[in-house]
């Protein structure tokens, strides 16, 4: 009788892409955001990045030493980067051209699937939670400014809306 022949295993399947529904699951929407100021937005991105530099820094250094809402902020988005990888790669890139072409307002769109409105929810929230922490002065960032808070509920807003079945709404307020 010969050695039973060694088989081997089939390749690992490739992780399901976070942006597609499972089979049967919902299919994406598209989330169109209208005459976005891009100056706020840049400073926006660069506020949220100082945010969670400051947060990555901090559970580095002393795990035990982080605040539970940064560390929940931290966490989202942690977690929000693994879910929904990549659904923002075209809009970022349109806006870093529209950025250097010196460029006022933009449209973009995004296609996302129905959970990311209450990631949005979940986000808007933390964040607003980590603003009051930095008026108190837990942290060492600033709260963002009133204009940034204003542009985040709009742009987090809009997802919520839009996802729900709602017509997009341009941003009503200055290019910041």
């Amino acid at each position: 009788m010969s050695a039973p022949a060694s088989r081997t295993p089939p390749p690992a399947a490739a992780p399901p892409d976070p942006r597609t529904p499972p089979a049967g699951g919902e299919p994406e929407v598209e989330v169109r955001l209208v005459r976005v100021p891009i100056l706020l937005w840049e400073r926006a991105s660069v506020h949220t990045a100082e945010l969670l530099r400051e947060f990555s820094l901090v559970a580095a250094g002393a795990e035990t030493a982080l605040h539970p809402v940064p560390r929940r902020l931290l966490d989202l988005v942690v977690d929000l980067q693994a879910r929904y990888a990549g659904v923002d790669d075209e809009p970022e890139d349109q806006r870093l051209t529209a950025l250097a072409a010196g460029e006022r307002r933009l449209d973009v769109t995004y296609r996302v699937v129905p959970a990311a409105a209450q990631a949005c929810e979940d986000l808007l929230a933390r964040l607003d939670e980590t603003d009051e922490h930095c008026r108190e002065g837990q942290l060492i960032t600033l709260a963002a400014p009133t204009d940034q808070v204003a542009f985040r509920h709009w742009y987090l807003g809009e997802f919520i809306a839009q996802i729900a079945g709602g017509d997009p709404t341009p941003w009503p307020g200055s290019l910041g």
